[in-house]
């Protein structure tokens, strides 16, 4: 009875890793619009560095590497992104689950007229 209770903790354990995936430095991730997120280091309390290069079609500041900044508990990812070059901020929170970080998005920025202006989306990133 012990060993068949020590097999399903084992098992159990395992699952757990596997459904719990933790988001390690260096990593790269793209998303369903083709942007990229790298994230090049994550120090002893959670704060992470890296680089996010914007490829949605239709919005402005593509193709440029911009800094980001973060932090991360367990599978939980919150990051930004200052846009310089288009006056926007861009601010993700999200889950990592089996490869992939399900994030909600709002960007702030300025319309023609000078009114911030709040765009909220999803991005579901992939591991590369």
């Amino acid at each position: 009875m012990l060993r068949y209770l020590i097999s399903f903790f084992c098992f159990w354990l395992a699952s757990s890793v596997a459904l719990g995936q933790t988001i390690n430095a260096p990593s790269k991730w793209i998303n369903q619009r083709g942007s990229i997120l790298s994230i090049d280091s994550v120090n002893s309390n959670g704060s992470i560095k890296g680089q996010y290069v914007n490829k949605a079609s239709g919005t402005e500041c593509t193709g440029t590497p911009y800094d980001l900044g973060g932090r991360l508990r367990g599978r939980s990812i919150k990051f930004s992104v200052v846009f310089t070059d288009c006056r926007t901020v861009t601010v993700w929170r999200g889950t990592a689950r089996r490869g992939e970080i399900f994030t909600r998005f709002e960007a702030a920025y300025p319309d023609t007229s000078g009114r911030i202006k709040i765009w909220r989306g999803r991005d579901v990133f992939s591991l590369r």
